[in-house]
């Protein structure tokens, strides 16, 4: 801004220096209240939110309990009733199972007659129906096994098989 006098314009100087620090001081001052003020609004929350931590860590000991005595309760069945539970060594190797030319055969058999059967049908009726699973694709397992020919309409979930 100029000062005036008496008709003439006065330059007014200004110490950039001192502004600069005054600006500097608003802006820590307005950062502290800021501060301040979000932490009064949050100290309730991390407060809530402290007692559901302790609320979630309670109930999952809980659970570990109460699975523990099922496995419990149901080994003593298992051993009242004389059923004998697998061990972890006689589960298997968690490997998929190779089914020989033959099976993969006869699996194959088994799909083509339930498609002549149920023309239309979809891949998943066709699993339930006949135990096979035949991933990824029904339609080429029966075409590598036994070369059959199975026409496909649509596709994902909704795809459905006839005889070709």
């Amino acid at each position: 801004m100029a000062k005036t006098t008496k008709g003439k314009v006065e330059p007014i100087e200004i110490d950039k220096q001192a502004l600069q620090e005054a600006r500097a001081a608003a802006r820590a001052k307005a950062a502290a209240v800021f501060t301040d003020e979000m932490a009064a609004i949050t100290k309730p929350l991390r407060n809530q939110l402290q007692k559901l931590t302790d609320r979630r860590t309670a109930l999952d000991s809980e659970l570990q309990s109460v699975e523990h005595d099922i496995v419990t309760v149901s080994k003593a069945l298992n051993d009242v009733m004389g059923i004998e539970t697998p061990s972890a060594t006689n589960r298997g190797s968690g490997k998929r199972v190779r089914r020989s030319k033959d099976e993969r055969l006869a699996d194959a058999e088994k799909i083509l007659a339930y498609v002549k059967a149920h023309p239309g049908c979809k891949a998943g009726e066709v699993e339930r129906a006949t135990n096979v699973n035949f991933k990824p694709s029904m339609a080429k397992f029966l075409a590598d096994n036994g070369g059959h020919k199975v026409k496909t309409d649509g596709n994902k979930a909704s795809t459905t098989y006839t005889l070709a």
